[in-house]
Protein backbone atom coordinates (compact mmCIF):
# COMPACT_ATOMS: atom_id res chain seq x y z
CA UNK A 1 0.00 0.00 0.00
CA UNK A 2 2.37 2.33 0.71
CA UNK A 3 4.49 2.39 -2.67
CA UNK A 4 1.14 3.07 -4.31
CA UNK A 5 0.65 6.31 -2.12
CA UNK A 6 4.04 7.53 -2.87
CA UNK A 7 3.50 7.08 -6.65
CA UNK A 8 -0.02 8.91 -6.22
CA UNK A 9 1.72 11.94 -4.18
CA UNK A 10 4.17 12.10 -6.66
CA UNK A 11 1.60 12.27 -9.54
CA UNK A 12 -0.79 14.60 -8.10
CA UNK A 13 1.00 17.90 -9.63
CA UNK A 14 1.41 16.09 -13.17
CA UNK A 15 -0.16 17.35 -16.15
CA UNK A 16 0.33 15.57 -19.48
CA UNK A 17 1.83 17.76 -22.38
CA UNK A 18 -0.36 17.03 -25.54
CA UNK A 19 1.56 16.87 -28.49
CA UNK A 20 -0.50 17.75 -31.75
CA UNK A 21 0.81 17.14 -34.80
CA UNK A 22 0.59 20.22 -37.86
CA UNK A 23 -2.25 19.48 -39.76
CA UNK A 24 -0.77 21.61 -42.63
CA UNK A 25 -1.28 18.12 -44.50
CA UNK A 26 -4.72 16.93 -44.04
CA UNK A 27 -4.89 14.19 -46.73
CA UNK A 28 -2.15 12.92 -48.97
CA UNK A 29 -3.08 12.35 -52.11
CA UNK A 30 -0.92 9.12 -52.61
CA UNK A 31 -1.94 7.48 -49.31
CA UNK A 32 -5.25 8.84 -48.78
CA UNK A 33 -7.08 10.20 -45.37
CA UNK A 34 -7.22 6.98 -43.02
CA UNK A 35 -2.90 6.83 -43.61
CA UNK A 36 -2.42 10.69 -42.00
CA UNK A 37 -4.86 11.19 -39.66
CA UNK A 38 -4.07 8.76 -36.72
CA UNK A 39 -7.73 9.40 -35.16
CA UNK A 40 -9.47 8.28 -38.35
CA UNK A 41 -10.65 4.04 -38.52
CA UNK A 42 -8.31 2.33 -41.25
CA UNK A 43 -9.97 1.55 -44.13
CA UNK A 44 -7.97 -1.37 -44.83
CA UNK A 45 -10.17 -3.76 -42.37
CA UNK A 46 -9.00 -6.02 -40.35
CA UNK A 47 -6.74 -5.64 -37.27
CA UNK A 48 -8.78 -3.69 -35.00
CA UNK A 49 -9.10 -0.68 -36.97
CA UNK A 50 -5.76 0.55 -37.05
CA UNK A 51 -4.68 3.61 -39.06
CA UNK A 52 -2.09 2.61 -41.56
CA UNK A 53 0.81 4.27 -39.49
CA UNK A 54 -0.22 2.31 -36.24
CA UNK A 55 -0.16 -0.83 -38.48
CA UNK A 56 3.04 -0.32 -40.16
CA UNK A 57 4.55 0.66 -36.91
CA UNK A 58 2.94 -2.78 -35.68
CA UNK A 59 4.58 -4.60 -38.53
CA UNK A 60 8.17 -2.89 -37.72
CA UNK A 61 8.23 -3.61 -34.20
CA UNK A 62 7.06 -7.55 -34.41
CA UNK A 63 9.61 -7.85 -37.25
CA UNK A 64 12.08 -6.25 -35.04
CA UNK A 65 11.61 -7.96 -31.99
CA UNK A 66 11.39 -11.58 -33.88
CA UNK A 67 14.40 -10.69 -35.37
CA UNK A 68 15.79 -9.72 -32.16
CA UNK A 69 14.81 -13.60 -30.75
CA UNK A 70 16.09 -14.66 -33.99
CA UNK A 71 19.44 -12.81 -33.21
CA UNK A 72 19.25 -13.98 -29.88
CA UNK A 73 18.78 -17.74 -30.88
CA UNK A 74 21.51 -17.92 -32.98
CA UNK A 75 23.85 -17.37 -29.86
CA UNK A 76 21.98 -20.82 -28.58
CA UNK A 77 23.64 -22.93 -31.38
CA UNK A 78 26.61 -23.95 -29.93
CA UNK A 79 24.65 -25.22 -27.13
CA UNK A 80 22.56 -27.74 -29.08
CA UNK A 81 25.81 -29.59 -29.69
CA UNK A 82 26.29 -30.54 -25.65
CA UNK A 83 21.99 -31.11 -25.45
CA UNK A 84 20.92 -27.94 -24.21
CA UNK A 85 18.23 -27.21 -26.21
CA UNK A 86 15.70 -25.41 -24.40
CA UNK A 87 17.34 -21.72 -24.78
CA UNK A 88 17.62 -22.41 -27.81
CA UNK A 89 13.70 -23.17 -28.56
CA UNK A 90 12.21 -20.89 -26.65
CA UNK A 91 14.26 -18.22 -28.63
CA UNK A 92 13.32 -19.68 -31.81
CA UNK A 93 10.10 -20.32 -31.11
CA UNK A 94 9.49 -16.81 -30.38
CA UNK A 95 10.75 -15.71 -33.30
CA UNK A 96 8.49 -17.38 -35.36
CA UNK A 97 5.84 -16.63 -33.54
CA UNK A 98 6.58 -12.88 -33.79
CA UNK A 99 7.72 -12.90 -37.22
CA UNK A 100 4.13 -14.68 -38.30
CA UNK A 101 2.02 -11.93 -36.30
CA UNK A 102 3.91 -9.05 -37.79
CA UNK A 103 2.55 -9.86 -41.11
CA UNK A 104 -1.20 -9.28 -39.50
CA UNK A 105 -0.62 -6.03 -38.96
CA UNK A 106 -0.74 -5.49 -42.26
CA UNK A 107 -3.47 -7.44 -43.91
CA UNK A 108 -5.67 -8.45 -40.43
CA UNK A 109 -6.29 -11.61 -38.34
CA UNK A 110 -9.58 -13.19 -40.60
CA UNK A 111 -7.23 -12.21 -43.83
CA UNK A 112 -3.85 -14.01 -42.77
CA UNK A 113 -5.59 -16.98 -40.93
CA UNK A 114 -7.62 -16.56 -45.34
CA UNK A 115 -4.18 -16.95 -46.60
CA UNK A 116 -2.55 -19.49 -44.30
CA UNK A 117 -5.45 -22.00 -45.05
CA UNK A 118 -5.83 -20.99 -48.77
CA UNK A 119 -5.78 -24.59 -50.79
CA UNK A 120 -2.18 -24.16 -52.21
CA UNK A 121 -0.66 -22.76 -48.70
CA UNK A 122 -2.72 -25.53 -46.34
CA UNK A 123 0.02 -28.45 -46.02
CA UNK A 124 2.96 -25.64 -45.73
CA UNK A 125 0.49 -24.04 -42.80
CA UNK A 126 -0.23 -27.65 -40.90
CA UNK A 127 3.49 -28.70 -41.54
CA UNK A 128 4.72 -25.12 -39.90
CA UNK A 129 2.21 -25.41 -37.07
CA UNK A 130 2.85 -28.86 -36.20
CA UNK A 131 6.22 -28.84 -35.89
CA UNK A 132 6.53 -25.27 -34.41
CA UNK A 133 4.22 -27.48 -31.58
CA UNK A 134 5.52 -30.46 -31.64
CA UNK A 135 9.22 -28.99 -31.07
CA UNK A 136 8.25 -26.85 -28.34
CA UNK A 137 6.63 -30.06 -26.58
CA UNK A 138 9.54 -32.01 -27.27
CA UNK A 139 11.84 -29.29 -25.78
CA UNK A 140 9.97 -29.34 -22.59
CA UNK A 141 8.89 -33.14 -22.23
CA UNK A 142 11.86 -34.98 -23.55
CA UNK A 143 15.09 -32.34 -23.83
CA UNK A 144 16.58 -34.43 -26.60
CA UNK A 145 18.21 -32.71 -29.77
CA UNK A 146 17.71 -36.06 -31.68
CA UNK A 147 13.69 -35.28 -31.78
CA UNK A 148 13.87 -31.27 -31.52
CA UNK A 149 16.61 -30.35 -33.75
CA UNK A 150 14.79 -32.71 -37.10
CA UNK A 151 11.82 -30.50 -36.06
CA UNK A 152 13.24 -27.13 -35.92
CA UNK A 153 14.70 -28.32 -39.36
CA UNK A 154 11.60 -28.93 -41.02
CA UNK A 155 9.74 -26.16 -39.58
CA UNK A 156 12.56 -23.90 -41.00
CA UNK A 157 11.99 -25.59 -44.60
CA UNK A 158 7.98 -25.06 -43.79
CA UNK A 159 8.59 -21.28 -43.25
CA UNK A 160 10.76 -21.03 -46.28
CA UNK A 161 8.22 -22.73 -48.63
CA UNK A 162 5.51 -20.74 -46.79
CA UNK A 163 7.15 -17.66 -47.66
CA UNK A 164 8.22 -18.05 -51.24
CA UNK A 165 4.35 -19.11 -51.93
CA UNK A 166 3.31 -15.77 -51.91
CA UNK A 167 5.82 -14.78 -54.18
CA UNK A 168 4.32 -14.69 -58.06
CA UNK A 169 5.48 -18.30 -59.31
CA UNK A 170 6.60 -19.61 -56.08
CA UNK A 171 4.13 -22.76 -55.90
CA UNK A 172 5.34 -24.00 -58.90
CA UNK A 173 9.25 -23.44 -58.14
CA UNK A 174 8.10 -25.45 -55.10
CA UNK A 175 7.10 -28.24 -57.04
CA UNK A 176 9.89 -28.12 -59.19
CA UNK A 177 12.72 -27.88 -56.37
CA UNK A 178 10.71 -30.66 -55.11
CA UNK A 179 10.60 -32.68 -57.85
CA UNK A 180 14.31 -32.19 -58.72
CA UNK A 181 15.31 -33.01 -55.00
CA UNK A 182 12.86 -36.17 -54.93
CA UNK A 183 15.07 -37.56 -58.16
CA UNK A 184 18.24 -36.42 -56.76
CA UNK A 185 17.91 -38.64 -53.41
CA UNK A 186 16.51 -41.24 -55.56
CA UNK A 187 19.10 -41.43 -57.80
CA UNK A 188 21.59 -41.90 -55.17
CA UNK A 189 19.70 -44.18 -53.01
Amino acid sequence: MNFFNNAKKSMKGYLPVLQNEPDDDDDDPELGPSATNLEEPSLMGGCCDLTYKQRITGFFMSAGTGLLFLFLSSFFVAGLLIGSVAKFAMCYFFANIFLLLSTTFLVGIREQCKHMFEKKRFPLTIIYIGTLTLAMASVFSHQSIFIAVPLIVVQFIALIMYIVSYMPGGVSFINFCGSKMGRLIFRFS
